[in-house]
């Protein structure tokens, strides 16, 4: 079944194809070398050597728009980390409460990573839903328009 945007055209493409189509891997590795010398100071010269490795992905701009929109799953390792700092403000909270300073400030970190730990494991429940909708999305290449449909297209991926 061919799609075709309120435009008119039927040039779209699912933006998952798009994204794995249009991404591209780079490596580049440089190397120089240089001699320097004694000026009229009198010194010594010198010789000097260096390199540097560059990598990473170049894309169009529709595929890094597109990247935008991508899900992402939070791991179950931040979530545990997050758990383990609330815990850890948690209990210096609780060992400073008899101080002068009272271990507010401690309680109100715990509570803050409390509401990240909320938030991954949330972000973890909504993702099937996101990532649905992700793969339902579809790229008009003639207006440039992002479209969700109600239901994927067989056989697309």
């Amino acid at each position: 079944m061919a799609r075709s945007c309120n435009c008119g055209s039927s040039d779209m493409k699912s933006i998952k194809a798009i994204r794995e189509q249009y991404n591209t891997d780079t490596s580049s590795t440089t190397i120089g070398a240089g001699i320097f010398g004694a000026g009229g100071g009198g010194g010594r010269g010198g010789f000097g050597v260096g390199a540097a490795k560059t990598s990473g992905t170049l894309a169009p701009k529709v595929a890094k728009d597109i990247e935008n929109r991508v899900p992402k799953k939070p791991g179950i390792f931040s979530i545990i980390i997050w758990i383990f700092v609330a815990w850890l403000f948690f209990g210096v909270g609780v060992q400073e409460s008899g101080s002068a300073d009272g271990g507010g400030l401690y309680f109100a970190f715990a509570i803050i990573a409390t509401i990240v730990v909320i938030a991954k494991i949330s972000g973890r429940k909504t993702y099937p839903k996101k990532y649905d909708n992700y793969r339902r999305t579809w790229y008009c290449f003639s207006c440039g328009n992002f479209w969700v449909y109600e239901e994927r297209v067989k056989g697309s991926t």
